[in-house]
């Protein structure tokens, strides 16, 4: 495997306070379901986060519902967000991500600091594949927080890693 932490570190090693994010757009309803359930079968949800649900017009507990990620495609929950615990790839446990949900966009943001180097890097890389098998028309993109602009390394990056799969 190629080394892309020369390349990426400052996306990631930096603890500026901010919190980027990758985000997978142009999802189908069907695709945000299966990654979100997905993701979830290979972490844990932090904490006990709610969403409001208009239907029931109440906060619910994330923990307490079967598909919370349909209820968005619905229409019924707006988004919801949520950290992620104990994720695991290729053996490494990865720092810190949370998830949000929207109709057509999922998406992770991360804390950059001292937790990441390059086996992180390369997990990160892995678990975004596992998306990519799940929902192949997924466009994957790196943005800082408040910036519309793609980080356009991070995309060249991951493309190289996801050809050398």
């Amino acid at each position: 495997m190629t080394d892309y932490w020369p390349k990426l570190h400052d996306l990631f090693d930096t603890d500026d306070g901010s919190l980027p994010d990758v985000f997978l757009d142009g999802l189908s309803g069907q695709h945000v379901c299966a990654v979100y359930s997905w993701v979830m079968s290979q972490a844990e949800i932090y904490d006990d986060p709610t969403l409001w649900s208009e239907s029931a017009a109440k906060d619910i507990l994330i923990k307490e519902i079967d598909d919370p990620a349909g209820m968005v495609v619905s229409g019924d929950v707006y988004q919801f967000r949520h950290g992620l615990i104990s994720l695991v790839v290729g053996g490494v446990e990865m720092p810190g991500l949370s998830i949000c949900v929207e109709p057509t966009q999922i998406s992770f943001d991360y804390h950059m600091g001292a937790d990441w180097g390059a086996p992180q890097l390369e997990a990160l890389f892995e678990f975004l594949s596992g998306v990519v098998r799940i929902a192949p028309e997924a466009k994957i993109s790196h943005h800082f927080e408040g910036d519309e602009k793609e980080s356009p390394e991070f995309a060249e990056a991951f493309g190289e890693y996801i050809k050398s799969r």
